[in-house]
């Protein structure tokens, strides 16, 4: 009995093994079968199934993105244009003595100086290009001032010699570093093109005192005749002497931490 019994187990295992495949294969094949919705929307459908829909590639990065211009016809930006324009008329008063006119006018380019940094910050009108306009601005006026009272007797050469040094070699750095951020094509009439920002300008801390400085010295050292201070007063040469060290410290840090004064946009 036990022997019979032993053998219909096998024929019942290997009976089961050989009807597995098959099991197996129907099984694959019927997971496979769409149900009744996923056919009719396939026998009905005019447009391509969603598997065969083409993929949508991701856009490339534009170079443009680079030469996006912005608006540089701000309030701040025209009062910046019109203290360089009040610059030379400032400095030919200076040469012809008329101190007074001279000063009166000074004293409004350096309210301006204030008025439209103001301005920018508070209606959100910063430019990339007032960043580079507004210390541009200042150096023509201080470069005007400068040249025209060493000219008419009330500073010093060497003095005067330090400050254009340092602000024309400002101008020659900032030319060639508006060069090498400008995007290509690099070209005359896009290097010229001031609506195309290529990268900004942060003055440190010494330079916008050194700025401070030389202005108020401009300022003082053209009231003087107006009010009868004698050119070699003790106040007036312990500013001299100040401006020179805070021009010689402004030009060291420029030097040193240019990568975080003037940043690539």
């Amino acid at each position: 009995m036990l022997p019979s019994l032993q053998r219909h187990a096998l024929c019942r295992v290997s009976s089961l093994s050989v009807f597995r495949p098959f099991s197996i294969s129907l099984a694959s094949r019927t997971s496979r079968i769409l149900p009744p919705v996923s056919v009719a929307r396939r026998l009905f459908s005019t447009g391509p199934t969603p598997s065969t829909q083409p993929q949508s590639q991701p856009l490339a990065p534009s170079n443009d993105a680079k030469d996006t211009k912005e608006n540089i016809y701000t309030l701040p930006n025209a009062i910046t244009l019109a203290r360089i324009a009040a610059s030379p008329v400032i400095g030919y008063y200076i040469t012809v003595h008329q101190y007074p006119l001279a000063l009166a006018l000074l004293a409004v380019a350096a309210a301006s100086d204030f008025v439209d940094g103001f301005i920018a910050r508070t209606f959100n009108m910063k430019t990339a290009f007032g960043t580079v306009l507004d210390p541009a601005a200042d150096k023509i006026l201080m470069t005007v001032l400068t040249v025209s009272l060493c000219d008419a007797g009330l500073l010093s050469v060497p003095l005067a010699g330090l400050i254009i040094g340092r602000d024309v070699g400002l101008v020659g750095a900032t030319m060639v570093y508006r060069y090498r951020t400008l995007s290509e094509p690099k070209t005359w009439s896009r290097y010229w093109d001031v609506s195309l920002p290529s990268a900004e300008v942060h003055p440190p801390l010494i330079s916008k005192l050194n700025t401070a400085l030389q202005l108020l010295l401009m300022y003082v050292s053209l009231a003087a005749p107006v009010y009868g201070v004698p050119i070699g007063h003790l106040a007036l040469e312990t500013l001299r002497w100040t401006v020179g060290g805070t021009t010689i410290g402004s030009i060291l840090v420029y030097w040193f931490n240019r990568q975080n004064v003037v940043k690539q946009l």
